[in-house]
């Protein structure tokens, strides 16, 4: 009976004291991550609105720095931002469940439900526009490249216009995987015509609603009054500039939401209320090009893996609004971190908060396995070595990426090397066998001979070939280049002259003039442009092609010098 007795009383001192434990892990973990954000708890700031979702429950919801610094309000876990991107997921789920209605297939081809939409002479279907495997320009390219500001707002009907102008694709639909804003845009629009109610009505009846996402909508009218909207900032000489943005079209974008609202859509994929099981794993099905290689990208969803964990996510940023929302399936974490700062890095912040977190006790039904976090040290935990001048110099010189028609220059700068992209140089650090890191940037490096791989936190970014000097023109050289360029594809004219001593371009009735750098023969780059220039049978410089990343091969005819 006594030996009984205190086996009970032993059982119930670790269960009274297990939830006191777990309360103060918790407790040591909320002041790590209080460190981490004590850059921006200040009132005279924007900041951060983050949220840790473990095992379905929320065990931290934080807010730190300034929604509003005219007015003096901090932000909270109900404070409301505009997520970019993340957004996706949610047109994603609209189409999905409209699929379950049996409303459409997302094997349909796009013109059954947009007909004014050009025939490319291959299918593309809705599948594509979710993959990102459409070839469709994007469209905010597009307009960038009009010399069109965001600080305007445009209509649907002239935003479809653009997309439609469009007498090619970046390449043919499933050849390959290029993230494009007209993809989820047309799929809003989808939505809208399939359904008979607007994605903001749509997504607020099937999805917000019923998970009580109370403070969660589509932003379609840039007039509407939001009740604790954070404004959104970039930085400035003296502080901070008010970065926002009238533009209103949703799909590819335009949730206004809460870290808070954010944390009941993650409980959704572990207790399905929309949609049910069937609706989470089409989010997360892989896409596929028509080879049969398998992508990262689902359905406004990206797969990855963050110190050898398997996460699911998707990152956002529009003004002066950053996000990015990480899902660790297998642990049943989750972290959200939402800035109201356009030079904020969200993305890099909400993975060292999963870092403080992945390393507390797994939930008994996560499945997952120890060795999950046996993997090679971060980029900066990697010891550096020491390389000579001339061996630096060595690797110095211009590379190219053929297939994205972008430069980059590797220059060596008082014994160290620096990668650039434009003029803005990134220093290198030497781990050795030819492998660097970027200072800063998520971002490392490998020589091999003339190529230069780049990765991008640890996967394929780039491959690049060594290439020719760029050339030295003098500014009679560059006058040949000047003049008017027209494109039908493209809202509004470029105009090049040659400005103390450079080539300059200005889009549309845009007041900033892009540098225009040489290359090579007739190749032209700057501010994320690469122009070739054609020339006629007698010499004469008659068009150019314009690479713009999301905008492949535009060509501009010249009418007039």
């Amino acid at each position: 009976m006594r030996i009984a007795l205190l086996l009970l009383l032993a059982t119930f001192s670790i269960h009274a004291q297990t939830p006191n434990a777990t309360q103060a892990a918790d407790d040591a973990r909320a002041a790590k991550v209080d460190a981490l954000f004590a850059e921006w708890n200040r009132a005279d700031t924007p900041g951060y609105s983050v949220a840790v979702i473990r095992d379905g429950k929320t065990v931290l919801a934080r807010g730190y720095g300034s929604a509003d610094l005219e007015r003096d309000v901090r932000i909270t876990p109900r404070s409301v931002f505009d997520i970019g991107s993340t957004s996706k997921q949610f047109t994603a789920a609209s189409i999905l469940l409209l699929e379950q209605e049996g409303k459409l297939s997302i094997d349909h081809e796009v013109r059954k439900y947009i007909p004014e939409l050009r025939d490319y002479g291959k299918p593309l279907t809705i599948r594509h526009l979710l993959n990102h495997t459409s070839g469709i320009r994007d469209y905010l390219t597009l307009a960038a490249l009009g010399g069109l500001s965001f600080s305007n707002d445009y209509s649907d009907e002239e935003t479809l216009s653009w997309i439609t102008a469009q007498k090619a694709l970046n390449f043919l639909p499933g050849e390959e995987h290029l993230y494009s804003n007209s993809g989820y845009y047309l799929l809003g629009q989808i939505v809208e015509r399939a359904s008979g109610m607007s994605l903001r009505q749509y997504a607020a009846k099937k999805i917000f609603e019923p998970l009580g996402m109370t403070n969660t909508h589509f932003h379609d009218d840039p007039d509407e009054i939001v009740k604790h909207r954070a404004i959104a900032y970039s930085p400035a000489k003296n502080g901070f500039r008010i970065d926002m943005s009238r533009y209103h079209v949703v799909g590819d974008g335009a949730v206004y939401t809460t870290t808070e609202d954010l944390a009941k859509w993650d409980t959704n994929f572990y207790q399905p209320k929309v949609g049910g099981a069937a609706l989470l794993d089409a989010l997360q099905q892989r896409g596929k090009l028509n080879n049969g290689e398998q992508l990262d990208y689902a359905a406004g969803l990206s797969h990855g893996t963050h110190r050898g964990f398997r996460l699911v996510g998707h990152g956002g940023g529009w003004a002066g609004y950053r996000t990015d929302m990480i899902r660790f399936p297998e642990q049943r974490l989750t972290v959200i971190a939402i800035s109201n700062l356009g030079s904020a890095d969200p993305s890099s912040m909400a993975r060292s908060v999963a870092e403080i977190y992945l390393d507390a006790p797994l939930p008994s039904n996560s499945g997952a396995k120890s060795e999950a976090k046996a993997e090679a040290p971060k980029p900066s935990e990697a010891k550096a070595v020491t390389l000579s001048a001339a061996e630096l110099e060595k690797l110095a010189g211009q590379y190219v990426d053929r297939k994205q028609g972008s430069y980059a220059t590797v220059q060596l700068r008082d014994g160290k090397l620096y990668y650039l992209r434009g003029t803005r140089p990134y220093e290198l650090r030497p781990l050795g066998n030819g492998r660097f890191e970027m200072v800063g940037p998520p971002v490392s490096m490998t020589f091999q001979g003339d190529t230069l791989e780049v990765q991008m936190r640890g996967k394929p970014f780039a491959s690049m070939q060594r290439t020719t000097d760029a050339p030295v023109l003098s500014a009679t050289d560059l006058a040949a280049y000047a003049g008017e360029y027209r494109s039908e594809e493209v809202p509004a004219p470029h105009r090049l002259r040659v400005h103390e001593g450079k080539l300059v371009a200005r889009a549309g009735y845009d007041t900033k003039d892009v540098v225009l750098w040489p290359r090579e023969r007739d190749v032209f780059e700057g501010d994320g442009l690469t122009l070739r220039f054609v020339r006629d049978d007698k010499g004469a410089i008659v068009a150019y092609s314009v690479n713009a990343g999301r905008v492949q091969n535009i060509r501009f005819e010249r009418v007039q010098r």
